[in-house]
């Protein structure tokens, strides 16, 4: 006999309001799991027609057996957008935020089990109010006058996010919802966003985005660490501290006086090439500077911009094992490799944690201690 199970019609309301499908894919799957029958209890569904629909869905399974729907609050968090912020967050977004979450929880346990302190450049700069210092602390920390010399964009981003790494700061990427390549992480709902904690903080990169776009949001959410600002309590709040926070990362990335005797407005897209930054960060650093008016900055933000596909330089082309550790935070790795050698962490929730299949697990470990050890 199969084992059937009811469903209480407010959690497939739930379901069907909270997914991030589109309203055709929706009137699909309601037709496809006959769903209207389910809510009046004509047709009560089995184990496997449920894990389909959440799967399909893009639903927590576990959800669908409440008794009534679950209550999901958003996280407070700081993350940056192409423009504001939006009211909602989408389904997929949630999920990526819970995953870091959930490793952020992990490596915290881990670190205060082995006796590690608390960090003290989380906040270090709560109650400053001038860019300047913090951009000078920024420079000294993560040694900006060797990374100013790098020419390549690809390797003045690995190099910025290693030296923020060596911070005890995670730096997670992924341009997908949990690696689900059918679920793409879109940049016009989120770029960038950090997740503050006072021993293992983690900053989140959408790999959808441009390089350029990759690198200010990694310095604007190292600042937001630096700030201690999470959590905005109110929309002008909000717009305060990210001009804020954005003019830090403009001094940081095109120091005044270098920016002065580069730009050229003729060739904004040199200059920006020169700083590894947008045109878009550059005119705003050449008005704030006095460099061109107001109108020309217009013009420059009048240009369209592409936002490429995930990096190929990045997703290691393709190789899925690459892949997978390109996503990863090494210190994270290794903490997660050390734990499961000495059997602490079980096969299952470490192969969890690095987002990958059991049955991949192992040549990840493999890759990983060829790249690093």
């Amino acid at each position: 006999m199969v084992t059937r199970f009811k469903i209480d019609s407010k959690v497939l309301d739930w379901a069907i309001s909270s997914t991030d499908l589109t309203a055709d894919q929706v009137e699909e799957k309601i037709e496809k799991f006959q769903l209207v029958k389910w809510k009046t209890g004509e047709k009560e569904p089995t184990i496997n027609q449920i894990q389909a629909f959440a799967k399909e869905m893009h639903i927590p399974f576990g959800h669908l057996f409440l008794k009534s729907p679950p209550k999901e609050d958003n996280p407070a968090l700081a993350f940056r957008t192409i423009e504001n912020r939006p009211a909602k967050m989408s389904r997929g977004f949630q999920e990526v935020i819970q995953r870091m979450q959930t490793r952020q929880e992990w490596m915290k346990d881990e670190l205060i089990d082995s006796g590690a302190s608390s960090l003290e450049i989380v906040g270090k700069f709560s109650n400053e109010r001038k860019t300047d210092k913090i951009a000078d602390y920024i420079n000294a920390i993560l040694q900006f006058s060797s990374l100013r010399k790098i020419r390549n964009i690809d390797t003045f981003y690995k190099s910025l996010k290693s030296k923020i790494s060596q911070q005890r700061i995670m730096v997670m990427q992924d341009g997908t919802v949990n690696g689900n390549t059918q679920r793409s992480l879109s940049t016009d709902e989120v770029r960038a966003f950090v997740l503050i904690d006072d021993y293992a903080p983690l900053i989140f990169l959408n790999t959808q985005d441009a390089k350029t776009a990759k690198i200010f949001s990694l310095l604007h959410e190292f600042v937001h660490i630096l700030r201690g600002s999470d959590e905005v309590l109110s929309k002008e709040r909000q717009t305060e501290e990210e001009r804020f926070i954005n003019k830090v990362v403009e001094k940081v990335l095109m120091p005044e006086v270098e920016f002065r005797n580069k730009f050229e407005i003729e060739d904004i897209d040199k200059t920006s090439r020169l700083f590894h930054v947008s045109i878009y960060a550059a005119g705003i650093r050449a008005k704030n500077l006095n460099l061109i008016t107001q109108e020309e900055l217009n013009e420059i933000m009048s240009i369209p911009h592409f936002v490429p596909r995930t990096d190929n330089n990045e997703s290691g082309g393709g190789n899925y094992y690459n892949t997978a550790l390109s996503k990863m935070d090494p210190a994270f790795m290794d903490r997660i490799i050390n734990s499961y050698n000495s059997r602490k962490t079980s096969t299952t929730e470490a192969a969890d944690l690095i987002g990958v299949s059991l049955k991949s697990f192992k040549k990840v470990i493999t890759k990983f201690q060829e790249r690093y050890n």
